[in-house]
């Protein structure tokens, strides 16, 4: 019996939402708690997985409580250690042009097409679409994936994903630019429970020491993180974002394994299976450079389209032909849906994806600094 027989995770679709930040921890710890039990179930699966996977959510959770509790450097550590532990794993730390992140499991290797999107009327210039730059740190607030006082370039892996996290503006208020990056080195969070079923069913064989079912062991015992970066708490005027906390001490142990960015699923969806890979952000950190006090050295390897108007590409869209089809406008069946005005919609019919393609099509700049 093959593990296609026995896994079928159905329970633990993300982002979780919450009404306050006081249920964060408990929710955290009910969600993966059970998600162990179903873990310890599951038919032909090593011991050692579920082991892994009991360490890993013990690490997550006495991370949370060290936070809370003032000792900083210990909550780090924990989360340290889970990196330490699957640093080499291929499905979560590999260069940009192999990331799982931009192809789910698509056996291809291709730069991944990103974007990024600013709101407002007014006439965007390239540097416009830069991080938020070094010597305005001051502007600089925590986020989701980013350490406060520290920049942060935010790209997305469609137009769309750029416009839910805006939080949805007008037409003739989003303009977005197509962006290449530099080959980084990358950690993979944009996992799903689908992600875990589906590769499970393509295995022909149980064989531990196979590359396969390694990877397969490796996401289950890593989902936990995934989860534990993934709540979308809808209390208003806070300061502090418990959902925060273990993103923020991923991002400030990057350095030490020589990861320059993070992927992860955009928590503004209803469901991060029906949203992939259409919904996936990288969150790059910027490190002073030498060669500009205003922005981060991997700028000067970075080139971008000039930004578009969505709401005047929707007007002459149906005179346009381009030659250049975006990497997410290439998977089809299942991974092709979104979540759309209420509804499952083919991502290729939506205007979103023929913006993605154009944009491609246009002269891409090095930023001036």
């Amino acid at each position: 019996m093959l593990f296609k027989e026995t896994i079928a995770f159905n329970n633990f679709n993300l982002p979780i939402v919450l009404e306050q930040d006081c249920l964060y921890y408990d929710s955290l710890k009910h969600t993966l708690e059970n998600y162990l039990t179903e873990v310890a179930f599951i038919q032909n699966l090593p011991l050692s997985v579920v082991v892994n996977t009991f360490k890993n959510i013990k690490l997550i959770l006495d991370s949370v409580e060290h936070y809370y509790n003032a000792d900083i450097t210990a909550a780090s550590q924990k989360i340290n250690t889970i990196l330490q532990r699957y640093q080499n794993s291929s499905f979560f730390v590999s260069n940009a042009n192999s990331s799982y992140a931009f192809k789910g499991i698509i056996p291809f290797n291709l730069n991944p097409n990103l974007y990024r999107a600013r709101k407002g009327n007014l006439e965007f210039q390239l540097n416009d679409f830069l991080h938020i730059p070094l010597d305005a740190r001051g502007k600089i607030a925590t986020q989701r994936f980013s350490i406060p006082g520290v920049p942060c370039l935010y790209l997305g892996t469609t137009s769309y994903v750029c416009w839910l996290e805006l939080d949805k503006p007008i037409d003739n208020e989003l303009n977005i630019s197509a962006f290449e990056i530099p080959n980084i080195k990358i950690l993979n969070l944009a996992l799903t429970q689908q992600l875990i079923n589906g590769h499970s069913n393509q295995l022909e064989t149980i064989d531990p020491n196979d590359s396969e079912v390694q990877k397969l062991f490796h996401m289950i015992e890593l989902w936990p993180l995934v989860c534990s970066t993934s709540y979308r708490i809808k209390e208003d005027n806070r300061v502090f974002k418990s959902e925060y906390i273990i993103s923020n001490l991923i991002m400030q142990n990057l350095t030490d394994f020589q990861i320059e960015g993070v992927a992860y699923i955009s928590k503004k969806i209803k469901n991060d299976s029906n949203s992939f890979p259409q919904a996936v952000n990288l969150a790059i950190p910027i490190k002073s450079s030498p060669s500009s006090q205003s922005y981060g050295d991997v700028c000067r390897y970075i080139s971008l389209s000039n930004p578009v108007n969505f709401g005047e590409f929707v007007k002459i869209e149906h005179l346009l032909t381009y030659p250049f089809t975006s990497l997410v406008n290439r998977f089809e069946g299942y991974s092709s849906l979104v979540e759309f005005a209420g509804n499952r919609i083919n991502y290729q019919k939506l205007p979103f994806s023929k913006f993605d393609d154009y944009l491609l099509s246009l002269n891409f700049h090095t930023p001036n600094f």
